[in-house]
């Protein structure tokens, strides 16, 4: 592990993104979390993750995808991963 490695977590549901980010953290990394694509979008350009962890099923007008696609605009080497559950009635 690179350690003060920093995470970007995009995911919209809060419980599973405070999860992630508090295992993340437990393991020595640097994290933020955001809920939107319009949230990420400004913190990408401030904290300047080596990583990011996406949600594909963002609530709002564009999804994770878009995101990753924006986000390697900017920041062509940073690494996505995405990450989606099925949504559940």
């Amino acid at each position: 592990m690179i350690k003060n490695r920093k995470i970007l977590i995009l995911e919209d549901e809060l419980i599973v993104g405070l999860d992630l980010q508090e295992i993340l953290i437990q393991e020595g990394y640097k994290t933020n979390l955001v809920h939107s694509f319009e949230e990420g979008m400004l913190e990408l350009t401030t904290f300047q993750p080596q990583l990011i962890l996406c949600d594909i099923n963002l609530n709002g007008r564009a999804n994770g995808i878009d995101f990753a696609k924006e986000s390697i605009k900017i920041y062509p080497f940073t690494e996505v991963i995405y990450i989606t559950s099925p949504r559940v009635s």
